[in-house]
């Protein structure tokens, strides 16, 4: 299993991201070491990126924290404000996909969890799931 170093965290602190951030990006969502310490921490531009995109989001039907979620996630402000709702989470994850996820034992839930939390489809389909997390007597 990949570690985050001392080095990582110096790095991210450098730009700007606080080791807790870091940590969580990093073990909690799974996130590349490369994309934890060097994606900035969402800002407050991003609320004015919503007042930029809010009539075509409103049109969309996208409120204001599911535009800012999707911007989170790497979405541009146009994908963010136009992408219809439901779609974003179908478009993810091809059938094929999710087809081999569950061939590994991985269920579609804990596929698309992984990606929304920044997973690649590759990694969410082929990392085996750890029971250890699980519930007692489950």
């Amino acid at each position: 299993m990949e570690y985050l170093q001392d080095s990582d965290y110096q790095i991210a602190a450098a730009n700007g991201i606080g080791r807790c951030t870091a940590y969580s990006r990093f073990y909690d969502y799974g996130w590349s070491r490369e994309r934890t310490i060097n994606t900035p921490v969402m800002k407050r531009d991003n609320l004015k990126k919503w007042e930029e995109w809010r009539e075509v989001a409103e049109v969309n039907g996208i409120n204001k924290q599911q535009f800012l979620q999707r911007l989170y996630i790497g979405k541009t402000p146009k994908e963010a404000a136009s992408m219809p709702i439901g779609q974003l989470r179908k478009a993810m994850i091809p059938r094929d996909k999710l087809s081999i996820a569950e061939a590994n034992g991985i269920s579609v839930g804990t596929v698309r969890t992984r990606v929304r939390r920044g997973w690649t489809i590759e990694k969410a389909i082929s990392h085996p799931v750890d029971v250890t997390k699980r519930a007692k007597g489950s």
